[in-house]
């Protein structure tokens, strides 16, 4: 419509000539099959409070839009997971929505699934021990805590620390400061002796997780789960497995294992046509070792 002049003056009018250049359409909606801290949907206790789980997701494609509700959902970073950390650096480089699929929830393992890290506390004189320190969480995570002791001037309580808490003036006597009462958010105590503990860092160990299968990783359409689930979603463009290399340990079955699985999803990716799959070499290499595995794996795709 053209413009109305009321007033003298010099205008000028941009007037579009031929078609106006194609706009690329926006081809970022990622999805991350993988391992997280939690997998469930969470709702306040009113009578506590508290978050508490109220639906699981599972193995289940889920959307999520910012950094805060993938904590909330799946629970943040954690030992043992890199698809946290590959979520977090997507969404702080400018990634929008994108899908989760947690196909290993850490804190919702059994015994059967995982290991718990622990460590037994010393005395500060004879051979039997104080106690003993338990991750409260299974898995590998465990292995990163480390408990220290540190006894009072005269010998009679001692501080103990695990991660950022430190409990002062606790003693092996039951009562006021008695050690069994003390709660830390990461660890739990048991077999309660005695004697005073002795100074010192002390190390969890023995912490561990059974890894998923390419199975798991692959999934079933039927079922929605895995790589396989994400068939049904038109919007996904790029897909994801940061967790498909925990664990790695060089040996002949793993790099089978994660063969299968990226074999796999180069092929649903080349099927559906407008997705692409991005794939990771085994942690540590250099330029010379990440293009000899890429002769291993021969894979043949554009």
């Amino acid at each position: 419509m053209p413009a109305t002049y009321t007033t003298p003056g010099v205008y000028v009018e941009e007037v579009d000539k031929g078609s106006k250049p194609i706009e690329a359409a926006g081809a970022s909606m990622a999805a991350f099959v993988g391992i997280t801290a939690e997998a469930s949907v969470k709702a306040i206790d009113p009578a506590t409070g508290e978050r508490i789980p109220v639906e699981s997701v599972l193995n289940k494609a889920t959307l999520v839009t910012n950094w805060t509700q993938f904590q909330n959902i799946f629970g943040g970073f954690t030992a043992g997971a890199y698809l946290p950390d590959a979520v977090y650096g997507y969404f702080s480089n400018g990634g929008g929505a994108c899908y989760i699929t947690s196909i290993m929830a850490l804190s919702e393992l059994s015994e059967k699934d995982a290991s718990i890290a622990s460590a037994t506390i010393p005395p500060s004189r004879g051979k039997s021990k104080v106690f003993t320190v338990s991750a409260k969480q299974a898995g590998v995570g465990g292995n990163d805590l480390s408990v220290t002791i540190k006894a009072d001037e005269k010998g009679e309580t001692f501080a103990m620390s695990v991660g950022g808490e430190t409990k002062s003036g606790l003693t092996m006597k039951k009562g006021e400061g008695f050690v069994g009462d003390a709660e830390f958010s990461a660890v739990t105590l048991s077999d309660l002796g005695s004697s005073m503990p002795a100074d010192g860092t002390y190390q969890l160990s023995g912490g561990g997780t059974s890894l998923p299968s390419a199975a798991d990783f692959i999934g079933d359409v039927a079922k929605r789960t895995g790589l396989a689930g994400l068939e049904a979603l038109d919007d996904v463009r790029l897909v994801l497995c940061p967790d498909l290399m925990v664990g790695y340990d060089g040996s002949d079955a793993f790099k089978e294992r994660v063969k299968a699985v990226q074999t796999n999803l180069i092929a649903d990716c080349e099927r559906l046509k407008y997705r692409f799959a991005v794939l990771d070499t085994p942690p540590g290499l250099n330029a010379q070792q990440a293009k000899e595995w890429r002769e291993y794996v021969n894979y043949d795709t554009s």
